[in-house]
């Protein structure tokens, strides 16, 4: 990448005979570097064209990464996607794949607003389960009434950190405070919502409200919405054409907007892909469970109970592995063929869908004169729950 040097005060550029007008872009201090702290000014530059702000802009306004789309990975999301042909000044040094996901935590809503007043102020806990980081976060307020040029409303992260959502100031609300936090012209990302960013979402939120007036407040019900950003991302070197990027670590059973965007040597963030929706499946809630074996021609034949996929009708596949053959079965019972019956064997089933992968208990079974006992119940159901058949002394 190359190196710019900052210029404090004003510059003027003039009588510059350039063949690409990206070669100034530099100057405008583009991509957030301020290299030009008092301006730049722009004249008789060859070609005309760069004497032109928006020119130079667009002259280095590459496209970004195309023909986005994000498949199931073990754990996460792949995305697959092209990248353009690369600028020969400015070049894209990186490239993100990023998916969002938001999770809402509200309170339920009392019959009749809730009074609080100057000696009786009101606190309310949400709690959240989800062990996610905090990427961005929306609080609503449902106040129907109150004098708010008294009023003060806080929340506290489970982190114990305080932001101050309202702090005594009249608006044009009326006597009710009835909004979402940030306010649209609060600071992005804003310096008090700030202070929880990247800090772990779990446990308790407490919303304190509290007014130095005499007069009878009137509270609803509040909510709070964590957004949080799972990414990955490739650097330079780059070539043009087909890659990857694995987004990891990933919740179960949520609903994400993903996308590809791209920066070039300048940091100026290219355009993105359009955001494209996908669903994790749910989490595994339990693993398949081998209900019995018995000798078939020229293997065994496995019953099972299927996995508890939580509803998960995506595509699932299991894999029965009996000694050192495995199979891809789809249904109860399963045929295994080629299985050496002639000493004891190991037999395990596993179940994937995509995201996560859980297997059955190995167990373990032993041959009667070089074949298999008809039928074969599963030790782990015969150590839990002894009954008529079962194998002795195991």
């Amino acid at each position: 990448m190359h190196q710019w040097t900052s210029v404090g005060g004003s510059l003027t550029v003039s009588n510059v005979n350039v063949i690409d007008c990206k070669a100034l872009a530099p100057l405008l201090g583009l991509g957030g570097d301020n290299r030009v702290s008092g301006g730049v000014t722009l004249s008789n530059n060859i070609p005309a064209s760069c004497n032109n702000t928006q020119t130079i802009i667009d002259s280095v306004t590459l496209a970004p990464p195309s023909d986005a789309s994000f498949t199931l990975a073990r754990g996460g999301m792949t995305a697959s996607f092209n990248v353009p042909t690369l600028d020969r000044l400015f070049p894209i040094t990186e490239v993100t794949a990023s998916c969002r996901t938001q999770r809402t935590a509200r309170s339920l809503a009392p019959l009749t607003p809730e009074p609080f007043t100057s000696t009786k102020p009101l606190q309310k806990t949400l709690t959240v389960t989800a062990a996610v980081d905090v990427s961005d976060l929306m609080i609503d307020v449902d106040i129907p009434s109150a004098t708010l040029s008294t009023l003060q409303v806080s929340v506290t992260s489970p982190e114990g950190r305080t932001l101050r959502l309202w702090d005594q100031r009249p608006s044009g609300f009326g006597n009710q405070l009835v909004t979402t936090f940030p306010e649209p012209t609060a600071p992005e990302p804003g310096s008090e919502f700030g202070k929880v960013f990247g800090q772990n979402a779990k446990g308790d939120w407490t919303l304190d409200v509290t007014t130095t007036d005499k007069v009878v407040g009137a509270f609803s019900d509040w909510a709070i919405t964590i957004g949080t950003v799972y990414s990955g991302s490739i650097t330079a070197p780059l070539s043009t054409g087909a890659a990857s990027i694995l987004v990891p670590n990933m919740l179960a059973g949520s609903a994400y907007s993903c996308s590809v965007s791209a920066v070039n040597a300048l940091n100026m963030p290219l355009s993105s892909d359009t955001s494209l929706s996908v669903v994790t499946p749910p989490s595994i809630v339990a693993p398949p469970v081998i209900q019995s074996i018995e000798e078939a021609r020229n293997g065994v034949e496995v019953a099972f109970e299927p996995a508890d996929l939580d509803g998960w009708l995506g595509p699932t596949s299991y894999t029965l592995t009996c000694g050192d053959v495995s199979k891809t079965v789809t249904s109860s019972p399963a045929l295994l063929t080629g299985v050496d019956a002639d000493e004891s064997l190991t037999c395990q089933l596993a179940v994937d869908n995509g995201f996560e992968l859980a297997s059955s208990d190995i167990v373990t079974f032993e041959s009667t004169s070089g074949t298999l006992s008809i039928p074969l119940l599963y030790i782990a159901n015969c150590r839990a729950n002894p009954q008529p058949g079962c194998p002795s002394g195991r």
